[in-house]
């Protein structure tokens, strides 16, 4: 019989650490290895118990869960839970805690630790999942935004509305679309940062979050990318030069007049937005050069779409297993013999790289 999943729980909240071990220790599989209120108790505790998995507070005194993330994965990576508040701040947090070497995230439950809910049920399917991931911690840190954010606790009900709507766009843009979910964070960020200057293509991005966390994403991609990046608003034009992420909550789509446009039709895989989702209104709207990238993450979202532009003859790159938190996404399309290469991050940059070039020179005559 395996040994269960040994957790350790980190909260400077008595309360937090009690109803969290509670879940936990009544999951078969699972046992709380140990608790900590601070860094100095988690990073003590990382050595004498070597936990399978961390739950970490965002949001400790004196020193932060961000800072505490930062030792652990200079000491001894482990995959790391962050446990996080659904606010603006709370979410801009975490998405640079994800990006740092965090695997996935929780969202406290609205009504304080109320047990019999959805929540624990959820965090038990995070853990396992977290458990059996490659903690690793990010190669690279970016400096910090240096406005403000309000914190906003409402999530969108309806598309945001673009300030104009935009003529109808042709589509002799190169377009590369870009799918991720569990590790993804790390993996986005590592990838912009890599590649050069302004390119002559347009990105798109989705990742499997919700409200809040998509637009701090995008916020964070912009800091470290030399090209405009933002979230996707409805009629957006698809231009080279810019990277809009999908925004939680809302399915992203390139419509006949190759605007984009967000729709909360039903979750995909059980996820809104669905890279599917995106991959199917490319292929039946998108006549241009288009790449596609499947990056970390759980399950199988963005094959079957990938199947369909694969037979168009788009070309399909896929993150290795190396360098994937979780390794489902790129697998799935891998096995299923849509991926031309699978490629560490690395090298996804500067295939990405040589894509954009080749497609603009049939496009231009010229180089870039």
């Amino acid at each position: 019989m395996d040994r269960p999943i040994r957790v350790l729980i980190v909260d400077d909240s008595s309360l937090a650490r009690h109803r969290l071990s509670t879940i936990i220790s009544a999951a078969p599989g699972f046992e709380v290895a140990g608790f900590a209120s601070n860094h100095h108790e988690c990073l003590t505790l990382l050595h004498s118990l070597q936990p399978d998995a961390i739950t970490l507070d965002v949001q400790m005194p004196t020193v932060d869960g961000i800072t505490t993330l930062r030792m652990i994965m200079e000491q001894r990576p482990t995959p790391v839970l962050m446990v996080s508040s659904l606010t603006e701040s709370g979410a801009k947090t975490t998405v640079e805690a994800l990006a740092l070497g965090a695997v996935d995230y929780i969202a406290k439950p609205a009504v304080p630790w109320r047990q019999g809910t959805a929540f624990g049920d959820e965090l038990i399917g995070k853990l396992s999942v977290i458990a059996k991931a490659r903690a690793r911690a990010a190669t690279r840190h970016i400096k910090t935004a240096t406005t403000t954010e309000r914190d906003v606790t409402t999530q969108p009900s309806e598309p945001p509305a673009s300030p104009a709507v935009h003529a109808a766009q042709s589509d002799n843009t190169p377009l590369v679309v870009i799918g991720s979910s569990t590790g993804g964070p790390q993996a986005l960020d590592q990838l912009f940062a890599s590649l050069p200057n302004v390119l002559p293509a347009a990105f798109l991005v989705v990742q499997h979050m919700p409200p809040l966390f998509t637009k701090s994403l995008a916020a964070r991609l912009g800091r470290i990318t030399h090209m405009p990046a933002r979230e996707a608003e409805e009629g957006d034009a698809v231009k080279a030069g810019n990277v809009l992420v999908a925004p939680g909550g809302f399915h992203m789509v390139v419509g006949q007049d190759k605007l984009l446009h967000l729709d909360q039709l039903p979750p995909i895989h059980g996820v809104r937005p669905a890279i599917d989702r995106m991959l199917f209104s490319v292929a039946d709207h998108w006549s241009g050069p288009c790449l596609v990238v499947i990056l970390t993450g759980m399950g199988s979202d963005g094959t079957e779409g990938a199947r369909r532009l694969h037979a168009r003859g788009v070309e399909i790159l896929a993150q290795d297993e190396t360098t994937s938190i979780v390794y489902g996404m790129p697998r799935s399309v891998a096995e299923a013999g849509l991926a031309k290469a699978i490629l560490p991050l690395d090298m996804l940059s500067l295939a990405i790289e040589q894509w954009i070039a080749v497609a603009h020179i049939a496009i231009t005559g010229s180089g870039i």
